[in-house]
């Protein structure tokens, strides 16, 4: 799954901000720097983005199977739909 991780890190990292901060609506959380992760310096980003995936690392790495898993059958449904039409 690590090639997949550019797509699957990011959403595994707003699944536990929103998570932790009750809200699926990022503007609604209060901290700055969890509502503009993606917008901070490289260094920042990776640093927060780390600290966030290492706070709840089994949820993470479970999030990321199930969005792996979901991603490949909407793959092989859109490829079977192809081959009919």
């Amino acid at each position: 799954m690590s090639e997949n991780n550019d797509w699957l890190e990011p959403k595994c990292v707003y699944k536990i901000l929103s998570k932790k901060n009750n809200s699926i609506n990022f503007g609604d959380w209060s901290d700055n720097t969890e509502k503009n992760l993606y917008s901070l310096d490289e260094d920042t980003k990776k640093a927060k983005i780390n600290e966030v995936l290492a706070s709840d690392k089994e949820e993470s790495e479970f999030f990321k199977f199930k969005q792996f898993i979901a991603d490949e059958h909407i793959q092989k449904g859109k490829e079977n739909l192809n081959k009919k039409v």
